[in-house]
């Protein structure tokens, strides 16, 4: 089932292919906050950020700075559409001598900002895209199991189980023992209630790739299924919680959803974050800050990178080999001259995904909040 999270996510990886292009490609990200007077007018807001980028259109040749104009004033005419998207994020790419002209309603978990460079600027795509996971929720009572999948805002899957109904016995006589048969009896449907949970979350996982897992009922019931799933099914419950299962409305369960997957990914990050500093502690391969973890992208060494959410970082890269640095004016490896790069996270991020590693915007607060980046590496470096 395809929805719009997971067409934004493939057009993430298609403007991800874009070659470096000799005509700048303008990149605008705007967060649509609801109400105007949390940002003030969205044309305002474009004009700003847009401002120093037509500055530096009149210093290019003539095809890059008529491509450039033009794709600033094609990203102001939008503004007054953007009124009915408060609440989310925009994302704008244009280069008129490419053809290429890409809009896209996101999560509103973007920074605003204006780049205009030899190949889209994704990195604000990237962190709120980053920010989904497929959660499964069960809500359940000892007689029943309601399993919704959702991906962002969208319902990819919805179940209902039932368990077989307890019928208490009317017969006279031997109370005592009918009483006994009657509670064995519900255990065992209870229990084979919970046995067909587990095997239909086994079954979405593998068919749907859910990552995490919320279970919500009365305290006793979660517990008890939470207790009894396979360690492979248990490892994914990322939260358990209470609610009325009869009072619940689908549109109350979707924002106790999100709420749960913010507090969880917050949690995440967090875990993550934490356990490369107590590596790099250890002298395992970890690297934190921005001078190693650059030296650990230019060797391709970085298996997971993680980067303060929002941060800019100007910086180089070589016209030859493309290493990065901060401040260099000549690569230590080739002896080229190096370029300005407007924000250098975006070439790291770039690289890192490039040679197969993984990347994680970190909003919660870490060390981060001072070191800007850390990274797992494949091996320690020298």
């Amino acid at each position: 089932m395809t929805n719009v999270l997971t067409r934004q996510i493939d057009e993430l990886e298609r403007l991800q292919g874009v070659g470096d292009s000799a005509v700048p490609i303008l990149s605008v990200y705007l967060n649509l906050l609801p109400f105007p007077e949390d940002t003030g007018s969205i044309g305002a807001r474009l004009r700003e950020l847009l401002k120093p980028l037509e500055t530096m259109a009149e210093g290019l040749d003539h095809d890059a700075s008529l491509s450039l104009r033009l794709g600033i004033a094609r990203a102001l005419d939008m503004a007054p559409t953007l009124e009915s998207h408060r609440g989310h994020g925009w994302a704008f790419f244009v280069c008129d001598h490419l053809g290429l002209e890409e809009q896209l309603i996101v999560p509103p978990r973007v920074w605003d900002c204006a780049m205009a460079g030899p190949r889209p600027y994704l990195r604000p795509l990237r962190a709120a895209l980053d920010e989904f996971r497929r959660v499964a929720t069960v809500v359940l009572d000892a007689r029943r199991a309601e399993i919704t999948v959702s991906y962002a805002d969208e319902i990819l899957d919805h179940r209902v189980l039932e368990a077989e109904i307890v019928r208490k016995s009317n017969r006279g006589g031997w109370h005592g023992l009918d009483e006994r048969r009657n509670r064995g009896h519900a255990e065992e449907v209870r229990n084979r209630l919970f046995r067909e949970t587990a095997e239909t979350l086994a079954l979405l996982r593998r068919d749907i790739g859910v990552d995490v897992i919320f279970v919500g009922g009365q305290k006793k019931a979660t517990d008890a299924l939470v207790g009894s799933l396979p360690t492979e099914i248990g490892k994914l419950v990322g939260e358990t919680f209470v609610v009325d299962v009869h009072m619940l409305t689908e549109g109350q369960l979707m924002e106790t959803v999100d709420s749960l997957e913010e507090a969880y990914e917050r949690r995440e990050e967090s875990r993550m974050v934490a356990a490369t500093y107590t590596a790099r502690s250890a002298d395992e391969p970890a690297a934190i800050g921005l001078e190693q973890v650059l030296r650990a992208v230019n060797q391709m060494n970085v298996a997971h990178l993680f980067i303060q959410h929002g941060v800019i970082v100007e910086g180089r890269a070589c016209r030859s080999c493309g290493r990065l640095y901060l401040g260099d004016r000549a690569c230590a490896a080739c002896g080229t001259a190096t370029d300005e790069v407007p924000d250098v996270l975006e070439a790291m991020v770039h690289e890192v995904v490039t040679a197969g590693g993984v990347v994680e915007h970190v909003v919660a607060e870490t060390g981060l909040v001072n070191d800007i980046v850390a990274a797992k590496l494949r091996i320690t470096l020298g």
